[in-house]
């Protein structure tokens, strides 16, 4: 693939709710790794996010690339939550 070629990340203002509201009710395991302070999310958001069914949360430090921010703890939560499935 050429530097032409971009990949767009998943946005919190584009929720897959509106794209597949099945998601929403699925039995399929779903991890929100939250962030604190963070800077994206919003409350209207947390709280779609919290209604869906089969979802666990983890709160992890970080602003806006929590990835950059928090990779170890993103790692260990990714980790646990697998190991419970």
């Amino acid at each position: 693939m050429g530097p032409w070629v971009r990949f767009r990340a998943w946005q919190p203002r584009c929720r897959p709710v509106a794209n597949g509201a099945h998601i929403v009710l699925s039995n399929i395991p779903k991890l929100f790794i939250n962030v604190e302070p963070g800077q994206i999310v919003f409350e209207r958001d947390l709280e779609i996010l919290r209604s869906w069914s089969h979802s666990t949360e983890v709160v992890v430090r970080g602003l806006h690339h929590l990835q950059e921010d928090s990779p170890d703890d993103i790692g260990k939560a990714l980790a646990a939550w697998y190991d419970a499935l």
